[in-house]
């Protein structure tokens, strides 16, 4: 089997990875050839199966280093799909060709010539039940190196001494603990898990990316970097922590969905309010204002439509009120603009501007300040009007009522 390292490792051997893949390159198709290779491979094969429990129709399995594939062959059966990467292209192509041989669909197993570094992209993303890596390890000239760079591409959550198993929306299995969800969740109730040492899985509705963060917070370990999560998977995560009430983490999700409500207050508040967090309803309910009415409709949860339709109804009020008022002041400074000591004639274009702005959107009423701003910077000898007319909407909407007073 040939050698593989982490981009940073090696340090002191730079030749040493060339110099196994130039050796196995050349040597490949004599490997299976040597004396005892299959009985070696056979050995190796059934240590493995003692060692984890297999499920043919969900387990992904790396084989790293994976040579000729002899030992992946007799995991193949056991498994979904089993994907072989190694540096020797010589060693990629035999595997592929013993795949082509045994009549072995390549959806189901394949190899790949790729030095891996441990990146995000790497395999297409994917991530393994299982990291086989046979007869090859003493070819690693920095063992824990190795060792940290296969964990990388295993599934956080997933321990072959668990006794219970659970498939994801998108058929992935999770096995886990049940004294770990009976210490860390209210929302596993016994009746929903099978008998200890059973094969039977249960199925929950969320996806396998929601499940993979969800199960590590049952775990006395370091929680997942919700900064690298985007919103979408966040708002999903802090929907199953909610429901299988998963206390510890709550409060993080709570905090990063809130960090999210500039962009997303939509998302942000049909969490929000499913879930009684009334001081993060009302922060991002004001910003849904502005926001197509086709949206809300389409994304707003339906029991809280109502809701928000009387909420909306206040600002359309206060807008009405805004337009009314631009009409009521009466503007009698002179103007800076052509010295007039009487009238401003610039008076009803500035009020125009403004009036244009806030169209019939009762959303404008969130950028007040960039509308009346940029009329300051149009219409200077009429600034104290403009801003006493802005004053008076500002008022207006702090006067609102908050989201929460219309559920």
């Amino acid at each position: 089997m040939s050698h593989h390292h982490h981009h940073h490792d090696l340090p002191h051997h730079p030749d040493f990875a060339s110099a196994n893949q130039a050796f196995f390159d050349k040597h490949a198709h004599q490997a299976d050839h040597r004396p005892n290779a299959p009985e070696l491979a056979a050995s190796v094969c059934n240590a493995i199966l003692e060692a984890y429990s297999f499920d043919k129709e969900a387990t992904l399995v790396l084989d790293y280093a994976c040579g000729t594939g002899i030992v992946a062959r007799s995991i193949a059966p056991h498994c979904k799909t089993i994907i072989g990467v190694d540096i020797s292209q010589g060693m990629v192509d035999e595997f592929n060709k013993g795949v082509q041989n045994h009549g072995i669909p390549t959806e189901k197993m394949r190899a790949v010539r790729v030095e891996l570094k441990g990146e995000e992209n790497e395999l297409e993303g994917i991530k393994f039940d299982v990291v086989i890596c046979s007869l090859a390890y003493h070819h690693f000239d920095d063992i824990p190196a190795v060792t940290r760079l296969l964990a990388f591409f295993l599934k956080p959550v997933n321990f072959p001494d668990a006794d219970i198993a659970f498939r994801s929306s998108d058929q992935v299995i999770f096995r886990v603990h049940i004294k770990n969800l009976e210490t860390h969740s209210d929302g596993f109730p016994p009746s929903a898990f099978c008998a200890p040492g059973s094969n039977e899985v249960v199925d929950l509705s969320e996806p396998a990316a929601t499940l993979d963060l969800l199960f590590q917070y049952m775990y006395p370990q370091r929680q997942p970097d919700l900064n690298e999560i985007e919103l979408p998977l966040l708002a999903e995560l802090a929907e199953a922590v909610e429901k299988y009430q998963v206390y510890s983490a709550m409060a993080i999700c709570n905090v990063f969905l809130a960090n999210g409500v500039q962009d997303n207050p939509l998302t942000v508040l049909n969490y929000a309010v499913r879930h009684h967090y009334h001081d993060i309803a009302d922060e991002c309910a004001p910003l849904t204002v502005s926001l197509p009415l086709e949206e809300v409709g389409a994304h707003m949860y339906q029991t809280y439509m109502g809701s928000w339709l009387k909420y909306y109804g206040e600002w359309q009020k206060i807008l009405e009120l805004a337009c009314l008022e631009g009409w009521r002041i009466a503007h009698t400074s002179p103007c800076r603009i052509s010295n007039s000591p009487t009238t401003c004639p610039h008076w009803l274009a500035a009020r125009q501007n403004v009036l244009t702005k806030l169209g019939a959107r009762p959303g404008a009423l969130n950028d007040l300040a960039m509308i009346f701003t940029t009329a300051h910077g149009l219409y200077p000898c009429a600034i104290e009007s403009l801003r006493q007319w802005e004053y008076f909407i500002v008022v207006k909407v702090k006067d609102i009522p908050k989201f929460r007073t219309f559920l």
